[in-house]
């Protein structure tokens, strides 16, 4: 029976010092940071600094302000833009976010999540399968706010980390998905799915992270022949009650033969 164990880095494996800047634009106007912070109700204790760069002021956020970020700006995406790339090369129309992930191309400082490295550690001695899936990008470069580029390094040092803390784990096994098109949750999936599951031909997924987004997305992936649990590292490592989201995923596979025909049910592309 082949047991996988999955482990997202950031805030589950360890805390790092890694920001991401954000500037706001509406209509090509550079808008003050606090004034769009206040809109949209990020905590401003999340805010490591704020940078002026090519004319545009920008506040760089933690991971767990990125995340507040993200969750209050998801209902609005239809209505503006947003974009990795300098303030010159905005459209200048409408309410445009441009995002520098330069500092998050590496890590910063990691400190370890003792319990979560923990549980990755005797996963390994066991002779378990251990990977690590991140919401960072996972290969090319990073552009900056004043337009430089940065090579991505995150796999690297995510595994020589672990290495550092007794967990070997393979460079093939540690994925970044910020690179990909789609949302962070439906990427997780989608590497957890091919990479994991089908890769491994796994029977048992256990899945950790710190986000419900990502933790649902992966628990719809459970069926009769691949048990996944999915762990909320903020809730002292507990399974989730997903149970709704897994039955209603069981019922999609018992009415199909074959995964091919559950991912066009699901209208999913997995190998994006």
């Amino acid at each position: 029976m082949n047991t996988v164990y999955i482990f997202d880095f950031d805030d589950t494996l360890a805390h790092t010092d890694g920001s991401i800047g954000i500037a706001r634009f509406v209509d090509g106007e550079n808008v003050e940071p606090d004034e769009w912070l206040n809109e949209l109700g990020v905590d401003k204790s999340y805010v490591i600094g704020y940078e002026s760069t090519n004319n545009a002021l920008a506040a760089y956020l933690n991971s767990s302000g990125f995340r507040e970020y993200v969750v209050a700006t998801k209902p609005a995406l239809a209505n503006k833009s947003l974009s990795t790339v300098a303030p010159m090369k905005m459209t200048g129309f409408g309410v445009e976010d441009v995002i520098d992930f330069s500092r998050v191309s590496d890590v910063v400082n990691p400190r370890p999540l003792e319990h979560i490295v923990t549980i990755a550690r005797n996963a390994v001695a066991n002779g378990h399968i251990v990977g690590v899936i991140t919401g960072r990008s996972g290969q090319g470069t990073t552009i900056g706010m004043d337009g430089t580029r940065k090579p991505v390094t995150t796999r690297k040092q995510i595994q020589k980390f672990l290495a550092l803390q007794g967990v070997l784990v393979s460079m093939e096994d540690i994925y970044g998905v910020g690179h990909m098109p789609g949302s962070v949750a439906s990427n997780k999936a989608k590497i957890t799915f091919s990479q994991f599951i089908e890769k491994y031909d796994a029977n048992i997924v256990k899945f950790y992270d710190d986000d419900s987004n990502n933790l649902s997305s992966v628990a719809t992936l459970d069926s009769p022949t691949t048990r996944v649990s999915v762990f909320d590292t903020t809730q002292n490592v507990r399974e989730c009650n997903v149970t709704k989201l897994v039955e209603s995923a069981r019922r999609r596979r018992s009415q199909v033969s074959d995964w091919d025909r559950v991912r066009k049910m699901a209208k999913i592309k997995w190998n994006e």
